[in-house]
């Protein structure tokens, strides 16, 4: 049996008890939902389905991946592990400006795509409205316009 700290300083395990629960915990509430909105967001009307349908397969063999991987890696190189683990955390944020440019481009050329239904985000990339919802939804759901078109 591996043991991984025999420190008596019982304040050194609470907080980092602590901070992996706050972390998993904003994690959960803020990744995990904008994960499964963005794609359909962001694909085009004729493509949304299956580009779900590959988004939904590498996102879940991911999880199969990394759910039989870890426990053998952990077994094998013990702690070492969590230091790759860091390592790729650390070649994502080594160039920091590369990330303020991104974030200069995402904010100066992407359109703005809140407050919009999937239809009506369609719109402004395409051009096109696939759907014959009349109005816009979030106007039905307000009472401000009725679901049924008079037509």
């Amino acid at each position: 049996m591996t043991v991984y700290g025999n420190s008596s300083e019982s304040r050194g395990v609470v907080g980092t008890v602590t901070v992996v629960f706050l972390f998993c915990g904003v994690y959960s509430i803020v990744w995990t939902p904008l994960a499964t909105v963005y794609p359909p967001e962001v694909l085009n009307y004729s493509c949304r389905a299956i580009g779900m349908a590959a988004f939904s397969f590498a996102a879940w063999s991911s999880v199969v991946f990394v759910s039989f991987v870890f426990p053998f890696a952990i077994e094998n190189i013990g702690w070492k592990f969590y230091m790759i683990n860091a390592g790729w955390d650390v070649l994502q944020v080594r160039f920091p400006w590369t990330k303020l440019s991104q974030a200069i481009i995402i904010f100066a050329f992407y359109e703005e795509t809140s407050h919009n239904t999937l239809e009506g985000i369609d719109e402004i990339f395409e051009g096109i409205k696939h759907s014959h919802v009349q109005g816009n939804v979030y106007d039905m759901f307000r009472g401000k316009i009725s679901p049924i078109s008079n037509s």
